[in-house]
């Protein structure tokens, strides 16, 4: 596990970043930032923090529902994360579609989402009773067929283990990270 050099100031607490060093390890080993950033997502919080820190870039944010808004910028940014957040939006396809306008072309966008028909996932949410606001589960197919039809020409799916805190969890890659390039 790396060491993460956050200040207590910055809110993060040392159980966050031991909770979410797999996960945290696998975004900065993988994303490469450049120019503009936008990071979508309502309170991103501790994973906006410890980025904007790592890759001293800071994210242009709105603080708005995804569902119902999206910010005026055509071809304005270089990157947009899209981390966690494609799950609990009502029309993934027209959000897909507006990080797509909003990127410069060549831009890249980062996107995470659970693995939500792996088996372990629903082990893990049947033994935790664990029911969150998911509107959408997707598969490697369904997420490639989205990013698709919202215009990305190349997307490129891997699965990873996202955090060490769960037992089950530990064994298995139960999360999608997805790079799709405008």
């Amino acid at each position: 596990m790396k060491r993460y050099a956050l200040s207590q100031a910055d809110g993060i607490k040392e159980k966050y970043l031991k909770d979410q060093s797999r996960r945290l390890d696998y975004l900065t080993s993988h994303i490469k930032m450049k120019g503009e950033w936008y990071d979508a997502g309502k309170n991103s919080g501790h994973v906006r923090r410890y980025l904007a820190e790592w890759y001293k870039i800071k994210p242009v944010t709105f603080d708005h529902d995804l569902n119902f808004y999206y910010p005026h910028f055509d071809n304005l940014f270089n990157t947009i994360t899209h981390l966690e957040v494609i799950e609990h939006i009502l029309n993934p396809l027209t959000c897909m579609q507006e990080c797509y306008r909003m990127l410069k072309p060549c831009g890249v966008m980062y996107l995470t989402t659970p693995n939500d028909y792996s088996f372990i996932f629903k082990l893990e949410h049947l033994l935790e009773r664990k029911f969150v606001d998911h509107f959408h589960q997707f598969n490697e197919w369904e997420l490639r067929w989205l990013l698709q039809e919202a215009g990305f020409k190349k997307i490129t799916i891997k699965t990873f283990k996202k955090t060490n805190r769960r037992f089950i969890a530990r064994f298995c890659n139960n999360s999608f990270f997805v790079k799709a390039i405008k």
